[in-house]
């Protein structure tokens, strides 16, 4: 593990009131599985970021922030060269909402961002004695439940497979997203039939093959999206839609948000 993530998980562990800050801002990185005795706001900025817990794995895009409680096994990574991670712990005290104790991503409004961004230069612990920075970071955090309703949540994990066939048709749906995949083509692909394979998805990663490919999308498109490289036009058809409005329709059925307004 890098000594930046060594010390600071080591000096989060150890802090006894207030919060703490720890801003990062490259290209790839990777903190390994760790946990921590604090609760965490990991918020991504620009790029994205994934979050492994248990067996699934959590994509967090930019814009977005993701609430960790204290003593959930983690990982952090991302390939992204546009990652810039805000990430800000906090103890925890008793009788707070239910709220602080759930695993969550939610779309991080105006008022939250500048909040965020206003402690773009703030790193370890802040506590009483700075009274302004430390009242502000509890700011943050109270208003989380009120910002963050469970029709705002972001649903986007993907079990990780457990038997070597899935493992292997996942790399391959990933590599041919622009083409149909019906489950019928991908079952004959790999020499099997389809309701073999339909069941194996079900059984494996307790999703359906349509709900696995779909969410399989979504988190290419928000990729695409952040890179600002490539035409809303162009990313539906990489992706297989058959049309823009097709596109946009479903990723707004999945995010509440049209692909104009994230590029916005």
């Amino acid at each position: 593990m890098p000594d930046i993530f060594t010390k600071t998980f080591k000096n989060v562990e150890l802090f006894k009131s207030g919060a703490y800050f720890f801003h990062l801002s490259k290209g790839e990185m990777d903190t390994k599985i760790h946990r921590h005795n604090k609760r965490q706001f990991v918020y991504a900025e620009g790029g994205y970021l994934f979050i492994e817990i248990g067996e699934k794995v959590w994509f967090l895009p930019a814009r977005h922030y993701m609430w960790i409680p204290a003593g959930v096994v983690h990982r952090i990574w991302s390939h992204s060269t546009m990652v810039k991670m805000y990430t800000i712990y906090f103890e925890v005290n008793k009788g707070e909402p239910a709220f602080y104790s759930r695993t969550g991503i939610y779309f991080v409004n105006d008022l939250l961002r500048e909040m965020i961004l206003f402690t773009a230069r703030w790193d370890g612990n802040i506590n009483e004695r700075q009274y302004a920075r430390f009242t502000f970071a509890q700011a943050i955090k109270a208003i989380l439940p009120d910002l963050s309703s469970d029709k705002s949540i972001l649903q986007f994990t993907l079990p990780l497979p457990k038997d070597e066939r899935l493992t292997e048709i996942e790399a391959y749906i990933r590599l041919h997203l622009d083409e149909p995949l019906s489950i019928e083509q991908l079952a004959q692909k790999f020499g099997m039939a389809g309701r073999t394979l339909s069941r194996l998805f079900m059984q494996d990663l307790g999703m359906s093959y349509i709900r696995f490919l779909k969410t399989v999308r979504i988190i290419r498109a928000f990729e695409l999206l952040v890179e600002n490289k490539t035409s809303i036009k162009e990313i539906a058809f990489q992706l297989g839609y058959s049309s823009v409005p097709t596109f946009s329709n479903t990723f707004y059925e999945s995010t509440g948000i049209r692909p104009t307004q994230y590029l916005g």
